[in-house]
């Protein structure tokens, strides 16, 4: 029977977590231009969340076995809306990076737990199409940050109620969103939801206190470092397409975040397709053929319209889900280790992305930046080729 309160807990914290990790995109430029700050050290911004990431799965697995999830995300909740806050008083850059690097610490430890217990707390019937919804929940809040900042352009609050910037009046708001989230672990039927043993799945007997490594270290690497760069090429895209938008095409603020919201639209409509499409094909299958569309795509977006780019969301949406079932049944004893893993290796490499486009951006311009998220998703592709190759199973 699945635990549906569990689900809903999971499926709104992954919204909380979209919401407030896509608002930085359509206002950069605008930050860019408040610190007076160069295209290299806007990528901060990006870079230092996703380190705090990676330093976050250091002790991950320590902290999911030690504690409920319950608690962990509350404690995260409460340290997000307290990142938020610095934002949202920050008259210096450096100020507004340390805002950063606690959001980013809290947001990998809300993005971890749903994974983790819904990939092991939920039988492999349900599984896939309950890990598809999980990421649905991602790609709508994503979808509604941009039109979120839109609608709060148009309403100037910094010059009819308080004298701030846009971004700052909309982090000011989102902090109170974590905050508004904690009292739902005041309603019974949730407030039981998480007060299972944690070190015990039903669906797999799953023990946090005693991972098993199955196989290889290298396969877990391997595999993250192959998703890994898949998600670059989203987090690219979206953390800079209503820039490249206005500086390549010359298109306003409104027009370029209405691409941004496409592409949002796009990854939500993949993902909710494939939470209830039912089919015979292989998981390694539907990959294979999401990587083809994904490169065909990406090559239209950038030698032919760019609307292809937007487009291209809606086969990038399901990869994520996809890869976590494919390693559950790959790693069906180890998902918390596959999963700290694959956070570990997205953070460092998110990071390292993240300096290394502002680079380009500034020397080349931001139209070659873009060019690499065609070598990301073929180096992708290639990893999960050859790794499918070396273990193939008929379940997968």
């Amino acid at each position: 029977m699945l635990n549906f309160p569990l689900i809903i807990l999971s499926y709104l914290s992954l919204f909380i977590y979209g919401l407030t990790d896509n608002v930085r995109g359509p206002f950069l430029l605008e930050i860019q231009h408040y610190f007076k700050i160069s295209a290299t050290e806007s990528s901060l911004i990006f870079a230092l969340s996703s380190m705090a990431g990676f330093f976050m799965t250091f002790f991950s697995l320590k902290a999911l076995k030690a504690f409920p999830p319950k608690f962990l995300l509350q404690i995260s909740c409460i340290l997000l809306s307290f990142s938020m806050t610095i934002l949202l008083a920050s008259k210096t850059f450096p100020y507004f990076l340390v805002g950063m690097f606690i959001m980013g610490f809290c947001l990998a430890f809300i993005g971890l737990i749903p994974n983790v217990f819904l990939s092991t707390h939920i039988t492999e019937q349900y599984r896939s199409r309950v890990l598809s919804g999980l990421h649905s929940m991602y790609g709508l809040s994503s979808f509604l940050a941009p039109i979120f900042v839109t609608v709060m352009i148009g309403l100037k609050p910094g010059q009819s109620l308080w004298p701030m910037e846009n971004f700052q009046w909309v982090y000011g708001l989102l902090s109170m969103i974590p905050i508004l989230f904690l009292f739902i672990f005041k309603v019974p039927k949730f407030k039981k939801s998480l007060d299972f043993d944690h070190n015990q799945s039903p669906s797999n007997k799953l023990q946090l206190q005693s991972t098993v490594i199955e196989g290889n270290k290298i396969s877990y690497y391997w595999m993250a470092f192959s998703l890994s760069f898949m998600v670059i090429t989203e987090v690219l895209i979206s953390s800079r397409l209503p820039s490249y938008m206005t500086l390549v095409f010359q298109l306003s603020f409104e027009k370029s975040n209405l691409y941004l919201s496409f592409f949002f639209v796009s990854l939500l409509f993949g993902r909710i397709f494939f939470t209830f499409f039912h089919t015979s094909l292989k998981t390694s299958t539907i990959l294979f053929s999401l990587f083809g569309a994904i490169i065909a795509g990406l090559i239209l977006g950038l030698f032919v319209h760019p609307m292809a780019l937007p487009i291209v969301g809606f086969f990038i949406g399901p990869i994520y889900p996809l890869y976590v079932h494919y390693l559950s049944l790959h790693f069906p004893k180890s998902m918390d280790y596959a999963m700290a893993t694959i956070l570990k290796v997205s953070s460092l490499l998110l990071a390292s992305m993240h300096i290394f486009v502002g680079a380009i951006t500034d020397v080349l311009g931001i139209r070659m930046s873009f060019f690499t998220t065609l070598i990301f998703t073929a180096v992708s592709f290639a990893m999960f080729y050859r790794f499918h190759k070396l273990h193939v199973q008929t379940k997968s």
